[in-house]
């Protein structure tokens, strides 16, 4: 996969922070740390913006690192056949495979536009009516995908998962006070768009 040099990062190892930051800084200071005597192993690298994991490759030097990452961010993949091409990637539009029913084809077909500006269309009426609350579930989600992945085995985890979904922020910061600190920081940080409103 490939990733912006600037798209903002946690590195991890085990509990405690190393780096935060830009993904080309981040990257740089592991491969550091990969070096170092004695070497740090076991680098987990997070996207702050959603908490999924970033995968890279660290091996090489430094300048080999940042390299590939900076190659690859700017890598345009051109297909083949540009005529088989679905969607309009120059504006974003990215064709995939939706299941309907026979009667449910029927109905976009007749629709001004065809179907894909009608689903779009419809996405865009959902996404409009679920509005901030979408938006906080989402980051609800990452900070929960976050917390299950680095602080599953802490105290207080099923107390601060409680306190996360009841949007009780003061209890979910309580529950959390004895984790390690970077990755107490770090939870406090990401997950204060969970909580406002």
């Amino acid at each position: 996969m490939l990733y912006a040099p600037d798209l903002p990062v946690t590195a991890f190892v085990g509990t405690e922070v190393i780096a935060t930051g830009t993904l080309i800084d981040v990257a740089t200071k592991c491969r550091e740390l990969l070096d170092a005597e004695p070497p740090v192993r076991e680098i987990l690298i997070y996207s702050d913006t959603n908490s999924h994991p970033v995968e890279l490759d660290l091996s090489g030097d430094v300048d080999e690192v940042r390299a590939r990452i900076l190659v690859g961010s700017y890598k345009k993949t051109e297909p083949e056949d540009k005529k088989t091409r679905a969607g309009r990637p120059k504006l974003g539009v990215i064709g995939k495979e939706v299941t309907l029913l026979p009667r449910q084809w029927d109905w976009l077909k007749m629709q001004r536009g065809g179907a894909s500006v009608t689903l779009r269309k419809l996405v865009a009426e959902a996404m409009k009516a679920a509005g901030p609350e979408a938006d906080h579930q989402i980051r609800k989600q990452a900070v929960y995908h976050m917390m299950v992945s680095i602080g599953g085995n802490l105290p207080n985890f099923e107390e601060a998962i409680r306190c996360l979904y009841a949007d009780d922020q003061e209890g979910f910061i309580k529950m959390i006070d004895a984790w390690p600190v970077g990755l107490r920081d770090y939870l406090v940080r990401i997950s204060e768009e969970a909580f406002s409103r």
